[in-house]
């Protein structure tokens, strides 16, 4: 099949966009992705469908909602020896069925064993966060601890795959870990980039006057579950001065490294010659506060914890620019690597008007099945639309908070949870309403002082119906549970 493209997706963990010098950051350096960008499309506005890891990733390869793929909202263990989550098929096994061959290097913290859900080649570590020394699975039994600094190793274990010789397409998923805590065991070249006193730090981090500061959510940054989980006792205290600058200089450190893998993964593409074939996807699960709004680590619906960025490549068939007028989520991964890899989302004539505009949707030979909820997005990429609708992504969470985020404003209502089940109860209406054009921080929250009374209608009856639409997968709603060991 040499008319069809490979894909790879470069996935990383909890990086925002922010930081990224093409998103316009005066002082981090990222000049892979900037590259990245500069040939293909770069959406300046992507949401993450749920602002926490397990929900994040299990949206990418189902093109669904949480809610509706694994039935709860929260992160799992181990990964399963059984099909706990996705009743409907995946990204990997759409095109596995296509012929593709599909494989998995890096982080997976997902429900099932990724070789039950289509991915035939597996590498991935386990689910707890280490920079050196982590243990690693291929998912036939064989496990092993990798020594040295581990995202080398899975760049090592992707270049080699890309240099094979095949006959087929490849649907390549490569899970970055960085810039993810912890900071203590990545090596100095990257902890040390930026210097603390040079760092930006975005002005929603003080708050009356007071700059963020907490001492347990650094220790978690520095250690991760070395501190809050095994208890260990020579990590139990910060470097003399920790402050959010200098977490900030590590954070940048580790996107360093982050552009450094993409850049060496990018260039084994165009040594090995797949580059003018292969469709590329950048983006991340999720963002990090970083001491905005005083919150750390991600869960909740502000945009340092939901932005996170979203490029896709092409050479010679993607028209490269900015998309301003449409947020991207990663539920729209799935419809628009199949539109674009399997059953072009163009297929249909302007007239023909199946599938509510979309096309790929109803009108025959469709990639992309009904069940997927996400958005195709090729028409955007392509440069026939500037946006879908209203250009509108959907956001939730554990806590209860349910997000619609457009180019311009950002809405939420709060709900709660009756007795443990999936079934919702709203608690409040005007949760959050903020228009991020004069706003872009976040610091006046407008939705009970009805301000701009029409557009927050609008987007509250779109979340409410989103809500009572979008269905649930039977399960668990919320929290972590373990599956077992590996098998």
């Amino acid at each position: 099949m040499p008319d069809r493209p490979n894909i790879l997706v470069l996935l990383t963990d909890q990086l925002r966009p922010f930081e990224l010098s093409c998103h316009g950051h005066p002082v981090v350096k990222t000049p892979n992705i900037d590259r990245l960008a500069a040939g293909g499309v770069r959406f300046e506005y992507a949401c993450t469908s749920n602002p926490v890891c397990t929900p994040a990733r299990s949206s990418v390869i189902s093109g669904q909602y949480s809610r509706t793929c694994t039935g709860m909202l929260g992160c799992v263990g181990d990964p399963a020896s059984r099909r706990c989550h996705f009743p409907d098929t995946t990204l990997a096994e759409r095109l596995q069925t296509a012929g593709y061959d599909a494989a998995l290097v890096g982080k997976w913290h997902i429900g099932p064993s990724p070789r039950i859900v289509g991915f035939a080649e597996t590498v991935y570590p386990k689910v707890h966060h280490l920079n050196q020394n982590q243990l690693y699975f291929d998912g036939t039994g064989h496990s092993w601890v990798q020594e040295g600094f581990c995202p080398d190793f899975e760049v090592q274990t992707t270049q080699q795959f890309l240099r094979r010789r095949r006959e087929r397409p490849f649907f390549l998923f490569h899970n970055l870990c960085l810039p993810h805590m912890p900071y203590f065991d990545v090596p100095d070249r990257y902890r040390r980039r930026y210097r603390p006193e040079d760092v930006l730090l975005r002005p929603n981090t003080t708050i009356g006057g007071k700059l963020y500061y907490d001492e347990n959510a650094f220790l978690i940054y520095y250690y991760d579950h070395l501190y809050y989980r095994e208890h260990r006792p020579d990590m139990q205290t910060l470097p003399d001065g920790y402050d959010l600058h200098a977490l900030t200089a590590h954070y940048c450190g580790m996107i360093a490294s982050v552009d450094e893998q993409v850049g060496q993964i990018l260039d084994t593409l165009a040594d090995a010659g797949l580059a003018e074939n292969t469709i590329v996807l950048f983006t991340s699960d999720h963002g990090d506060n970083l001491g905005s709004q005083h919150l750390w680590n991600k869960i909740s619906v502000n945009d340092e914890a939901i932005r996170i960025p979203f490029i896709v490549s092409w050479p010679g068939t993607l028209r490269p620019g900015v998309v301003r007028e449409h947020v991207a989520s990663l539920v729209d991964v799935a419809p628009t690597l199949l539109s674009l890899a399997v059953g072009a989302g163009h297929c249909c004539p302007p007239a023909c008007g199946a599938g509510g505009g979309r096309g790929v949707r109803t009108c025959p030979p469709s990639s992309v099945p009904a069940f997927m909820q996400g958005r195709d997005l090729s028409p955007i990429l392509r440069g026939e639309a500037a946006r879908i609708g209203i250009g509108e992504a959907i956001i939730e969470n554990l806590r209860g908070e349910l997000a619609i985020r457009t180019p311009s404003h950002l809405y939420a209502v709060m709900t709660e949870t009756q007795h443990g089940t999936p079934l919702r109860k709203l608690t409040d209406d005007r949760f959050m309403f903020y228009d991020t054009r004069i706003d872009p921080y976040e610091m006046t929250n407008l939705a009970k002082t009805g301000e701009q009374q029409d557009v927050a209608r609008d987007l509250r009856d779109r979340i409410l119906t989103w809500d009572r639409e979008t269905p649930w997968m039977p399960g668990t709603l919320g929290g972590t549970y373990g599956q077992g060991p590996e098998r």
